[in-house]
């Protein structure tokens, strides 16, 4: 395991995970893919020597072969053609040859307006052998969407807003999207199958929070930055909030008892513990029998114990969880903002030696839900909280 120290905090990387991963591209195992030719150890003469069969490379040989049918033109590259930087890219293209209209008005500028036109020429171009050629390569024109998960800077949208009228007046069909209308572009209804993974499973909230509430509430004082550090992080993956089945198996235990205190407190503390998480942004996945408090872990091989829904503290438990999900689907404020530090403010989350800590949900028309969580016993009789 490395760990690299960078603005947002520690972050890990487990090396160990990848040791045997094979270093080759996904894209290059295909099963209809060609034998290779053998390695070139001999001499070798033709009209045209070209070397790297990448698409600047087989584009070249191909319109040398056009041009004169009869030119004998050989394609060499030291490992396979297509094998670089055109190939474990998953073969998408594009017409930029500047990498972005921002680099090519720094780098190019009395140029740029050329280079956007030859770059859309050969595009167009290339389509044009592939279907004159009948060349089976799965090639869709479905144009290029710049997709940005977060803010990178305070200039961020100005700057984009610029790249799109730059674009518009270099002849580009372009459209500019805000967050509903690239929601819209991800969530098509056009698409009637396939694999999609817009959102993370949220294991460093998990983590940290699933510690902090072991922790008994008297000494909870001295780990006030576990329950809120997650929010340095909460909008920039699109979260799902998750207690997954990992963490109540294998000796784990169940939520309900990696709560401290007796039984009334361990009740209490899951209540806390489940409005907090209902009230965090993200998306809420718990897993099955957390819902009433089930004390023994799961198990496969039987039932939940269903029956423990008769008794008043396990059935209070399942009744917060309904009111929880009826708050979720019938308050703005939790869902629509929902990764936008728009829709999250803190009022403040330094009342370590309270162990409390508020803040405020909003929606998009301004409405405001205040939370504010105790995690103790403790009653803070006329608690302040200060808000404008």
């Amino acid at each position: 395991m490395a760990i690299e120290d960078d603005e947002s905090g520690i972050r890990e990387f487990h090396l160990d995970a990848i040791a045997d991963a094979d270093p080759y591209p996904y894209w290059y195992e295909d099963a209809d893919e060609p034998d290779s030719n053998p390695t070139l150890v001999r001499t070798e003469t033709c009209d045209l020597c070209i070397v790297g069969g990448g698409y600047t490379g087989l584009w070249t040989a191909l319109i040398a072969k056009e041009r004169d049918p009869s030119r004998d033109v050989v394609l060499i590259d030291a490992h396979e053609i297509g094998s670089a930087a055109s190939g474990r890219n998953g073969g998408f293209m594009e017409s930029s040859l500047t990498h972005g209209v921002a680099n090519g008005q720094e780098r190019f500028p009395d140029e740029l307006a050329l280079l956007e036109e030859l770059g859309l020429k050969n595009l167009n171009d290339i389509e044009a052998a592939i279907k004159r050629y009948n060349i089976d390569c799965d090639y869709e024109r479905t144009g290029v969407i710049d997709v940005a998960t977060q803010f990178h800077s305070a200039s961020y949208l100005p700057e984009l807003r610029d790249d799109f009228t730059h674009l518009r007046s270099l002849g580009q069909k372009v459209e500019l999207l805000d967050a509903e209308g690239m929601r819209r572009q991800v969530n098509s209804p056009t698409y009637t199958g396939g694999l999609g993974f817009g959102f993370k499973w949220n294991m460093g909230w998990m983590n940290d929070s699933l510690r902090y509430i072991s922790q008994d509430p008297i000494h909870r004082r001295f780990h006030q930055s576990e329950i809120t550090f997650s929010m340095l992080y909460a909008f920039h993956e699109h979260f799902v909030l998750v207690l997954s089945h990992d963490e109540v198996v294998h000796g784990k235990g169940s939520l309900i008892d990696k709560m401290p205190g007796d039984y009334w407190q361990k009740f209490a503390n899951c209540r806390m513990f489940l409005a907090w998480m209902w009230a965090h942004p993200g998306k809420k996945l718990i897993f099955q029998g957390i819902e009433f408090g089930q004390f023994i872990e799961w198990n496969h091989d039987q039932s939940l114990d269903w029956h423990l829904t008769q008794m008043p503290a396990h059935d209070g438990l399942r009744r917060l969880v309904q009111h929880l999900n009826w708050l979720y689907q019938n308050e703005p404020s939790l869902s629509e903002l929902d990764d936008s530090y728009d829709g999250f403010e803190w009022i403040d989350f330094n009342d370590a030696d309270n162990t409390v800590w508020s803040f405020m949900r909003k929606s998009r028309t301004g409405a405001t839900l205040i939370f504010v969580v105790n995690a103790t016993p403790v009653v803070r009789e006329a608690y302040r909280v200060g808000i404008s």
